[in-house]
């Protein structure tokens, strides 16, 4: 006779940290089609990785990366004005603070 969703629990609860780990990892993964994808990510944020590891690329903060965003936006474009996300503004203890207190 198979256990319970209730005897599962249990014991799963009984487990480990690292077996729970595990075992979320693979029911997750049960959910998601085996396309490959996930392996291309890996493999791209590997690359990324190695180019910023080896000085071929840097690391910019992410307000300074929307700045030059919107300054190729505005030279191609034309468009001197364009609306700034709240989380370019917002002082970054108002973030870890909305986040903590977020639903």
């Amino acid at each position: 006779m198979s256990p319970t969703i209730h005897e599962l629990e249990m014991e799963v609860l009984s487990r480990s940290a690292s077996d729970r780990a595990r075992l979320l990892e693979r029911l997750l993964e049960s959910f998601e089609p085996d396309t490959g994808v996930q392996d291309a990510w890996i493999a791209e944020a590997l690359r990324r990785e190695s180019e910023v590891l080896s000085g071929d690329a840097a690391l910019i903060p992410g307000a300074e990366a929307v700045a030059q965003i919107r300054a190729r936006i505005s030279s191609a474009t034309g468009f001197t004005r364009l609306p700034t996300p709240n989380w370019v503004r917002r002082p970054s203890s108002t973030l870890s603070t909305r986040a903590a207190t977020s639903p």
